[in-house]
């Protein structure tokens, strides 16, 4: 066999793979939603124009070989979304729409689809932007420039001021979407998946995503992912919330897990200690120290007398955002189930050691004046 032959015979099984996954996909997302559709004849297009096509002629549902190469696997299921929405509006409503009115609209809710998809152009990049960042005009975007700003004068010297800049940021982020023009209705919540690209999640990423459900206002569902790559699947989680708070959980989540391996460094070198378990238990301390951290913070916070006026209208803020938060994760995941885990300590040195740690974790330290995100994890 020669190499372009050899080439494209793996090319072939590369595309049947994706083929099935996608097969796959569509299965879960009519059975998650309760959609009784007909499967269609699933196909990859070449084409540089289209990421996805539903043909109601032939029942055919085309995704786009570049968007499977070049864009992450959670673009390319709002891609699979929006063609589904196409499918039911024809064979569903028995509608004849062309474009993207009001029954797309209303078949893109029963998919649970993405507000970001459900717009006639899109580009993997803008979806992909709009699924995680706000435009620089929108209100969302000025309130963390401002949260920056105070973030980096709460890392100074100067232990007064430091405070007083913390605790302004801790205000910003709590008062936002008081205002007329921010109430739940215009913040537009989204989802966000964050991967180890592992087939199995560790302990100390569980107890880090329930920190980010305790302390942060998201909702933090455990699934899975393809990797188009790999042909693998991998475990991961879906961050579901406001927009600022997601990037914000986004923050925390990869900030606290980048410096777990340097404080592990550090306390296996000082203590002589080494091995996987010991590794882990120290993880889960970091882990429990810094929730014991945020708890102690939350209930040792009191309001101010200028503050105390509005907490009447702030509560039913945060009633209010709860309440769309629950809508749009049952929207995501209408058949969710918690289920509950529970851990032994084995190695109870190393657990109490990273609790200390965990204690003293400065979470606002590691934001730079640009807002970049700190590099994941591989």
């Amino acid at each position: 066999m020669t190499q372009p032959e050899q080439q494209n015979q793996i090319r072939n099984t590369i595309h049947r793979a994706w083929l099935m996954r996608l097969s796959e996909e569509y299965d879960d997302i009519c059975k998650t939603h309760q959609l009784f559709l007909c499967p269609p004849v699933f196909a990859l297009c070449e084409s540089k124009d289209i990421l996805g096509q539903w043909c109601p002629e032939d029942r055919s549902l085309k995704i786009s070989v570049r968007l499977i190469e070049t864009a992450t696997w959670s673009v390319v299921l709002e891609i699979l979304r929006h063609e589904i929405a196409h499918q039911i509006v024809s064979e569903i409503f028995c509608q004849k729409e062309k474009g993207h009115g009001p029954w797309f609209r209303r078949a893109c809710q029963l998919t649970g689809a993405s507000p970001a998809a459900h717009k006639a152009y899109i580009s993997p990049e803008s979806l992909q932007e709009e699924l995680s960042a706000p435009r620089e005009d929108d209100p969302e975007e000025k309130l963390l420039r401002k949260v920056r700003k105070l973030l980096a004068l709460a890392s100074s010297g100067n232990q007064h001021e430091a405070a007083l800049a913390l605790e302004k940021a801790q205000q910003l982020c709590e008062n936002f979407g008081l205002g007329p023009d921010l109430m739940p209705e215009h913040s537009q919540f989204i989802s966000l998946v964050i991967t180890h690209k592992k087939k199995k999640l560790e302990l100390w990423q569980k107890r880090l995503s329930s920190i980010l459900i305790e302390h942060f206002s998201v909702r933090v569902i455990q699934t899975e992912i393809f990797d188009a790559q790999s042909l693998e699947l991998h475990k991961c989680f879906d961050i579901l919330g406001v927009r600022h708070k997601v990037r914000i959980a986004e923050y925390i989540y990869w900030f606290v897990a980048n410096h777990l391996p340097g404080l592990w460094a550090d306390f296996s070198t000082a203590r002589q200690k080494s091995g996987l378990r010991s590794r882990n238990q120290f993880f889960q301390g970091v882990v429990a120290g810094l929730d014991e951290q945020l708890s102690k913070k939350r209930k040792g916070s009191s309001p101010s007398a200028a503050t105390s006026s509005c907490h009447g209208k702030k509560d039913a803020v945060v009633v209010a955002n709860k309440a769309k938060l629950e809508e749009f994760t049952k929207l995501r995941y209408p058949r969710l189930q918690n289920v509950w885990h529970k851990s032994r300590i084995r190695d109870e040195d190393s657990y109490e050691a990273g609790k200390e740690k965990g204690h003293k974790l400065n979470l606002y330290g590691g934001i730079d004046k640009t807002g970049r995100q700190p590099l994941r994890l591989s």
